[in-house]
């Protein structure tokens, strides 16, 4: 086996065995790098996780079944009516129900689509693969192989993300982000579905089959289509490489593309919030002159505060057991022309700001302003903000549009 990475198509397993239905959970297979002391076996140079062998009797019923949806698949177009929640193929295209109507998408080049038997239990998946493997999966279970091999789609007519991020894997965006290239991650669980967490295949129970919705079906006035995705955007960075780099746990000042999920959403009653006590909204200090900002955090777990140059949006928002938000808090005092000034400022610009990686002390968080050297802050008109965040340093996010806000800021005079 090569000591570089290899790639592995994520096939999507159904775990409802349907024998002639196309209810079955299943999508596009994702091409995702696997390393190479991961446990693999190669069919015509297709990469695949080892995965516990069904029975002879399931298996054969599973290539049964596969074969006849292909057949099923051969009289299906794009635009064809269809049931949510039905994959399918179109000739050689990977085909979706959305809004009660088939959409199709195209394979990577040198694959197809076609319905695959699975290897660890009953049923099929709908994915999308190259017609050697296909071929060879029908083969292995034992059932007749009477379809027509549909011919792969040619090279220049499927530019997918993951042709884009095969070209691009030897680029380096060495040129936004001065650190080296992190290390190779670990090797999956030779088993493949007993670590989700270190498998490089998108497991079947978390595809959000809303994101095949663009929200526009009927269209509204005034709304935009989103974006759609049928494996959770898995590989939406892979499309913008190399001019976008990733974000890989960075601070890049030019711009990045950064995977790490959302993650934990919080309940409408654990939303946080922030008041400041010190200064007041309003208020007038001695300019030049150390003080203390003071404010009031609910339903943030303060004081969990990771590596800002190392970790930076490199995780996904947590909870703690309370369904809290796992984070931190930070302040930034601006300069104002005028309190009642209505020229935006540039965030660019401050005057002070503060990460606070400490805990609550009764139910406040405070920081020092100034120091010996320089005191306070110079005479003048200042907004104070703050900047509620999760442990990596993501702002909070939470479960509805419709809310109260999530921070606080107050002006102060300095004089």
């Amino acid at each position: 086996m090569h000591s570089s990475a290899l790639l592995t198509l994520a096939l999507a397993m159904s775990t409802a065995a349907i024998p002639t239905g196309m209810r079955r959970v299943s999508r596009r297979a994702a091409v995702t790098p696997m390393p190479a002391e991961a446990a693999v076996s190669a069919v015509d140079g297709v990469i695949v996780p080892y995965r516990r062998a069904a029975s002879s009797d399931v298996a054969l019923k599973n290539g049964q079944d596969a074969i006849a949806l292909n057949k099923q698949f051969a009289s299906i177009k794009a635009g064809d009516a269809c049931t949510a929640g039905q994959d399918a193929c179109a000739g050689t295209q990977f085909a979706q129900c959305v809004g009660g109507k088939y959409v199709v998408q195209p394979c990577a080049a040198t694959t197809v689509c076609a319905a695959l038997p699975l290897v660890n239990s009953a049923g099929t998946s709908v994915t999308c693969t190259t017609p050697a493997d296909r071929d060879a999966r029908l083969a292995a279970t034992g059932a007749s192989t009477t379809v027509a091999p549909a011919k792969a789609a040619p090279a220049k007519a499927a530019k997918t993300t993951a042709a884009k991020a095969a070209k691009t894997a030897k680029a380096s965006p060495a040129k936004a982000s001065p650190a080296k290239a992190s290390p190779a991650p670990p090797a999956a669980a030779a088993a493949g579905d007993d670590d989700l967490q270190n498998s490089f295949t998108l497991d079947q129970s978390v595809v959000q089959k809303g994101y095949l919705d663009d929200g526009q079906q009927p269209p509204v006035a005034g709304q935009f289509a989103s974006l759609t995705s049928p494996n959770n955007f898995i590989n939406f960075c892979a499309k913008t490489l190399p001019g976008t780099p990733l974000t890989n746990g960075l601070q890049i000042a030019g711009g990045s593309c950064n995977g790490a999920p959302i993650g934990l959403i919080p309940s409408f009653e654990k939303m946080p919030s922030s008041k400041f006590v010190n200064p007041k909204n309003l208020a007038t200090i001695p300019a030049n002159t150390n003080f203390t900002i003071q404010m009031v955090l609910n339903n943030i777990d303060a004081g969990h505060f990771t590596n800002a140059q190392k970790n930076y949006y490199a995780a996904p928002q947590q909870l703690n057991a309370d369904g809290v938000i796992i984070g931190h808090t930070h302040v930034v005092i601006e300069s104002l022309p005028a309190l009642d000034t209505i020229t935006s400022t540039d965030p660019r610009k401050f005057v002070f700001f503060k990460g606070i990686n400490t805990g609550l002390e009764n139910g406040q968080v405070s920081t020092p302003v100034g120091s010996a050297s320089k005191p306070g802050v110079p005479a003048g008109f200042y907004r104070l903000c703050s900047q509620n965040a999760a442990m990596n340093h993501q702002p909070v996010i939470v479960p509805i549009a419709q809310h109260g806000n999530l921070d606080d800021c107050v002006y102060f005079t300095a004089k």
